[in-house]
């Protein structure tokens, strides 16, 4: 049970650690976006913030 939880957790923390490396990668491309191209990349961030609170949700569930 305790291995199950750790492999949820080290998924996680990968796919949050994905996440913020693309992100970076993300920001440095913004700087040099036009207006619409920021409208559209701030939706993408918005969809993955919810992604990922709807992820810890659930990891938080099964950690109970």
């Amino acid at each position: 049970m305790i291995d199950d939880r750790l492999a949820i957790l080290h998924k996680v923390i990968k796919w949050a650690l994905m996440f913020y490396n693309h992100f970076l990668t993300q920001q440095k491309r913004y700087q040099q976006e036009t207006p619409e191209q920021r409208s559209t990349e701030k939706a993408w961030i918005d969809q993955q913030r919810q992604q990922l609170e709807h992820l810890l949700e659930n990891v938080k569930m099964v950690l109970k």
